[in-house]
């Protein structure tokens, strides 16, 4: 068989030569001792479709210009020639089957001019890594590739300014990786690639700032990727609830990210594969946005749920094998997902904890001022849920607290500063009656570990604020316990403390009320975000 011979200069002088069949497809070219490459013989080549010139460690210099006669070129790729300090693209723009140009780590690389680019007609997969020493102006020499459906921007990149790309309307891909030194990317320039079904941010290590504008991918984002983005600490995934047609998501080694909310998520009904790990600082990932979508594949670590185990296994059998973690306040929830769980927990838990801490949401969501905890059941609860305007919820809610203090229920963490300028203030009197009342003869048990449970006085308004403020929890050392009691005495309250027997919790607080006033007391960090105003 025919040879075609390509000559190789050496670093110590000597020559060599690469030989390949002449009816080659594709070649490689790989010297690592090489200093120089004659390409002057490409020409000969009769099917030639793909060129790799990789790792050609101490290669100085590379003429294109014999490319240009190999008419059937559709893939060229010029990788890890780390000496190379120009490269001249112009050559290709005779190619007329260039489909595909892969260009990356030519660490010595000081210049690249991108203009002929749009003369390669049939290009339409281009990736490009940009190292320290050429700083791009703007991408608005690949942007005149107008026809291109793939493109990789990675490197040493010092700005990213996409809003030139915005008339790629036939871009299908966008990866966005290892650009070391970007410290903030917006997407939304990008709005008019209506075709975009992937998108991928990775390995960008500086990258602390990202504006996730997804408008105008409503119809067409299918895949989305954002991982080992090791500076990122905060996402917002809001745009992707208009999704329509995404169907992957992954969220990979972000190391400092803390904290997702995958509630947007709910609304991409075609959403089957989900890989949420390895982000270190991200100890609990709330599935419940995601319970209702039939996803096949999922790797989350740290799943996590408000809901029981059982109530898991009943309602979504399919999900229990994948959460770590169940009975967990993650935070709080918007109306619409409080609606949600209250149609779960009716089922599945009416009587549960989590009906107080939903109704106790709500009122904050609403941002109804003075009230404290609202101590009703889960079909109030769901009666108050039906109604969408705020000046009848609040005065419905306002009549419900009203009950609560003339029935001499209890008034945990209720404003009086704030109700005074409400229209039941007349009812603040009676608040203040009743929180010396339920101190005057506190009951509390000693452990047989010599702690002291303060359970029955967490459950009063006084002993709840006291307690949280001084950060004790429900089981305290007898040091703490006289540092409490000083603080009820003070009040007008009493305290004594018994050894054996059952001690009696107040009855003016429903035994969900005080399962969830007792959970919140051990959990600082979610007492904080409910009531901080308030303590």
């Amino acid at each position: 068989m025919l040879q075609v011979e390509i000559p190789i200069l050496h670093w110590d002088g000597k020559e060599s030569i690469k030989t390949y069949d002449i009816d080659a497809i594709e070649i490689k070219i790989q010297i690592p001792y090489a200093t120089k490459i004659d390409l002057s013989t490409l020409s000969s080549f009769s099917q030639l479709e793909k060129i790799q010139i990789i790792n050609n460690k101490i290669l100085t210099e590379l003429d294109l210009s014999p490319i240009s006669s190999c008419s059937h070129l559709r893939t060229l790729t010029i990788v890890g020639n780390d000496q190379i300090q120009k490269l001249d693209l112009k050559p290709l723009s005779a190619l007329p089957k260039l489909h595909s140009i892969q260009i990356r780590n030519l660490a010595s690389l000081k210049e690249l001019d991108l203009r002929r680019l749009s003369d390669c007609k049939s290009l339409r997969e281009f990736e490009v890594w940009i190292n320290e020493d050429i700083k791009l102006q703007s991408l608005k020499d690949i942007a005149r590739c107008i026809q291109l459906t793939s493109l990789v921007l990675g490197g040493n990149t010092h700005d990213l300014d996409l809003s030139a790309l915005k008339i790629l309307d036939n871009l299908q891909e966008l990866r966005i990786s290892q650009n070391w030194r970007i410290t903030s990317l917006v997407l939304f320039p990008f709005l008019s690639a209506f075709r975009l079904r992937k998108l991928v941010v990775y390995r960008n290590d500086r990258l602390q700032d990202f504006d996730l504008n997804l408008e105008g991918l409503e119809e067409s984002l299918e895949e989305m990727q954002i991982s080992y983005n090791r500076m990122l600490e905060t996402i917002d995934l809001k745009s992707l609830a208009t999704l329509t047609q995404l169907k992957k998501f992954r969220l990979i080694r972000n190391t400092k990210l803390r904290k997702i909310d995958l509630s947007p998520l709910s609304f991409c009904s075609k959403l089957n594969d989900i890989e949420i790990s390895e982000n270190t600082r991200l100890r609990r990932v709330d599935l419940l946005p995601l319970l209702d979508i039939p996803i096949d594949s999922i790797d989350i670590s740290y799943a996590s749920t408000i809901l029981s185990e059982e109530s898991i296994f009943k309602k979504y059998p399919h999900w229990n094998r994948h959460i770590s973690h169940y009975d967990k306040i993650l935070g709080l929830y918007n109306i619409t997902t409080i609606r949600k769980l209250v149609e779960i927990l009716k089922d599945y838990e009416p009587c549960s904890w989590k009906v107080s801490f939903l109704t106790n949401n709500m009122t904050r969501n609403y941002d109804i001022p003075g009230i404290g905890i609202l101590d009703i059941e889960i079909q109030d609860l769901e009666e108050l849920l039906t109604c969408d305007n705020l000046s009848e919820v609040q005065h419905q809610v306002f009549s419900l607290y009203s009950k609560q203090i003339k029935s001499e229920r209890t008034t945990i963490l209720a404003d009086i500063d704030e109700l005074a300028l409400t229209e039941i203030a007349a009812i603040i009197p009676t608040i203040l009656r009743l929180r010396g009342k339920e101190i005057k003869h506190i009951k509390v048990k000693k452990t047989d570990g010599g702690k002291i449970n303060l359970g029955p006085l967490i459950c009063t308004a006084w002993g709840f604020q006291i307690c949280s403020a001084l950060g004790t929890g429900q089981f305290v050392t007898m040091k703490d316990f006289d540092r409490i009691r000083f603080e009820i005495e003070k009040l007008g309250g009493t305290i004594t403390v018994h050894e054996t027997g059952r001690v009696p919790y107040p009855e003016h607080i429903s035994t969900s009320l005080q399962r969830y006033i007792l959970k919140l007391v051990r959990d600082s960090r979610l007492r904080e975000k409910l009531f901080q105003s308030k303590l």
